[in-house]
């Protein structure tokens, strides 16, 4: 039987240079299950693909932020946060008058 595999991406902030692209490969490949990282400086994103029986998004973030790395999210995750929000809102009959999105799409 072959082994689960997920793929993921994440956002990372607070790269610089080809040391930190090395230094967050090592520490997301460090954690049982992943089987591929793919680290892209000039995007700041991670592709990852992993087994989701042995490892966890929660994981990768931690381990992301213990690599002393921000970790914004997953890819579109913030769009479906913003969605989310908003219909909340209007459920609790609460008015938005103003959300500021910046380049990234975070609130």
């Amino acid at each position: 039987m072959a082994e689960e595999r997920k793929k993921t991406e994440f956002k990372i902030s607070g790269m610089t240079c080809a040391t930190c692209v090395k230094t967050i490969e090592n520490a997301l490949k460090r954690l049982d299950g992943i089987v591929s990282v793919i680290v892209n400086l000039g995007a700041e994103k991670a592709y990852v693909t992993y087994n989701p029986k042995m490892t966890t998004v929660a994981d990768m973030k931690k381990a992301i932020e213990e690599a002393g790395y921000q970790y914004p999210g997953v890819e579109g995750e913030e769009t479906e946060d913003l969605e989310d929000l908003i219909s909340k809102c209007k459920t609790l009959g609460i008015g938005i008058l103003c959300v500021n999105v910046n380049e990234k799409g975070s609130v």
